[in-house]
């Protein structure tokens, strides 16, 4: 199976679309990226030629991976295939916002305000967002980060972690790759849990 990530970027290339560099560039890519139709989400991860060990420490970075919390079987849904930016290392795991948990619309505005976070523009494997809680809090354009929220445990992947470089974000963040599953399996639409999150993000917490 070919990268989903590279072939989109490379068909946007050839039509001299630059990621992350111009409005037009970054609407083309979401744009693009939505109507492919992804029916293995563990093979797009197997394929990205980037692949990381299930140890994961570095903040800022984005990844997806393939994940089965510990809790599943409590919660009311969780994501089976994240796309996250780690903002905290801890001892068994990480922090970080899992953008699924966001509608498109405001997937959309989040990512505009976090690219000034940036480290630099080369948007390329080593760009990554200087990424911290306390950087979120602080500013109300940021508000919608709250959902996004997570805990990960590295004991709990059950794949490597498959980094996205920065002239992919985009694309990874507007490709069809969310699973959330209910306890005891089964789907959840994707429709309810952002009416959730939209309700988190009202009340402000």
């Amino acid at each position: 199976m070919a990268n989903l990530f590279t072939d989109i970027l490379a068909e946007g290339m050839a039509k001299g679309m630059l990621p992350s560099l111009t409005e037009e560039a970054i609407e083309w890519y979401r744009e693009k990226s939505q109507e492919v139709v992804v029916r293995d989400q563990k093979q797009v991860i197997r394929s990205n030629p980037i692949l990381m060990s299930k140890i994961l420490s570095l903040p800022g970075f984005m990844y997806t991976f393939y994940y089965k919390p510990k809790n599943h079987e409590t919660l009311p849904y969780h994501d089976r295939f994240p796309v996250v930016f780690p903002f905290r290392k801890t001892k068994e795991g990480f922090y970080g916002l899992n953008m699924h948990y966001l509608p498109l619309e405001f997937r959309a505005i989040l990512m505009d305000r976090l690219y000034p976070l940036a480290t630099d523009q080369n948007y390329d494997e080593k760009t990554r967002l200087r990424l911290k809680y306390e950087i979120l809090e602080s500013s109300g354009k940021f508000r919608y980060f709250r959902p996004c929220v997570r805990q990960y445990l590295n004991s709990h992947t059950r794949t490597r972690y498959a980094l996205i470089p920065a002239n992919q974000w985009d694309i990874a963040l507007f490709l069809p790759l969310e699973r959330f599953i209910k306890p005891g399996g089964g789907f959840v639409q994707s429709q309810r849990v952002h009416r959730d999150s939209v309700r988190k993000i009202r009340r402000g917490r």
